[in-house]
C-alpha cells in the first residue's frame, strides 16, 4: 500500500518506519519544519511533500498532535478512493469529513519515541464510519500489528486514561524513586529486576493477585519507617502515603 504521512514527531516516524518495515510504502512526508521533513523522508526514502501538491496514496495519515489534525487535513489533497486517517486517541473521525470522502482513525496504544533502536509491539485501535472503510482500515492495521480492535471515540478515549495511569503516571513514580536514589546515593539499577520481574507478572495474572509490600500486609511499623525516611522527598512522600493509604483500603 502506498502510504502519505503527516507529521514529523514520535508516532510519525515509528509509524513510518513500522509501515516501510511491513512491506508498504510511505510516498511522501509531510510537515511543519523543512528540515524535520527531509530527515524522516530521507529515512523512509519519501519525497518531502513542499506544497499542497499531495502525492498520490492509498492512505494518507495525519500523525499530529489533536488540535492540529484539521488544519493538516485541510492542506492535502485526498482522492476519492484513497483512505484519510488520523491517529488520536480521543478525537473522532467527523474531525477529516470535510477533507475526504472516506475517513477513519488508526490509533497506535503505545508510548512512541522516535529516538529508540526498535520498534515496540504496537496495538492498534480503528474506526470508520461504515462497515467498509472500517474493514480497509482493518486490513492495513493487521498487516503493522497482530493486535487490531474498533473502538469508538468514547472507548478509545477510556483505554487513553488507563494508558496515561500504567505509563505516564508509573513513569513518574519511577522518576521520583530514581531522584531519591540519586540524592541518597543508592544504586539505582539494583531496582532494574525488580521493574521488569513486577511487569512480566502482569501477562501472567491480574493485578490485585500480584499486589505486594508492606501497605497490602497492614505493616505500619514499615509505612511509618518510609515515611521518615522520606521526610526530604515532600512530593514522593505524599505519594507514598495516599498511595499504601489506597492499597490497604482495597485489600481491607
Amino acid at each position: 500500500m502506498k502510504v502519505v504521512l503527516v507529521g514529523t514527531g514520535n508516532v510519525a516516524t515509528v509509524l513510518g518506519k513500522l509501515i516501510v518495515q511491513q512491506g508498504h510504502t510511505v510516498v511522501g512526508v509531510k510537515g511543519r519544519a523543512l528540515q524535520a521533513t527531509e530527515t524522516l523522508a530521507q529515512t523512509l526514502a519519501a519525497e518531502t511533500i513542499v506544497t499542497n501538491v499531495t502525492p498520490v496514496a492509498d492512505m494518507y495519515v495525519i500523525a499530529v498532535n489533536d488540535s492540529s489534525i484539521a488544519s493538516a487535513a485541510a492542506t492535502l489533497s485526498i482522492p476519492d478512493n484513497a483512505i484519510l486517517v488520523h491517529t488520536a486517541a480521543s478525537v473522532s473521525y467527523e474531525v477529516l469529513q470535510p477533507y475526504a470522502a472516506k475517513v477513519g482513525v488508526l490509533y497506535p496504544l503505545q508510548s512512541l519515541r522516535s529516538q529508540m533502536p526498535y520498534i515496540p509491539k504496537i496495538p492498534f485501535l480503528i474506526d470508520a464510519p461504515d462497515n467498509i472503510i472500517g474493514e480497509q482500515i482493518f486490513a492495513f492495521a493487521t498487516s503493522l500489528s497482530g493486535q487490531v480492535a474498533y473502538a469508538d471515540t468514547k472507548t478509545r478515549t477510556q483505554l487513553h486514561v488507563g494508558a496515561v495511569v500504567v505509563s505516564n503516571f508509573v513513569n513518574h513514580l519511577y522518576h521520583l524513586a530514581y531522584e531519591y536514589c540519586e540524592k541518597a546515593n543508592l544504586p539505582w539499577d539494583m531496582l532494574q529486576p525488580l521493574i521488569h520481574e513486577t511487569a512480566d507478572r502482569l501477562a501472567l495474572l491480574p493485578p490485585s493477585q500480584l499486589q505486594t509490600g508492606p501497605a497490602v500486609r497492614k505493616d505500619f511499623v514499615t509505612i511509618e519507617k518510609h515515611h521518615a525516611l522520606l521526610a526530604a522527598h515532600p512530593q514522593l512522600q505524599a505519594l507514598y502515603q495516599q498511595i499504601s493509604s489506597s492499597i490497604i483500603h482495597t485489600f481491607r
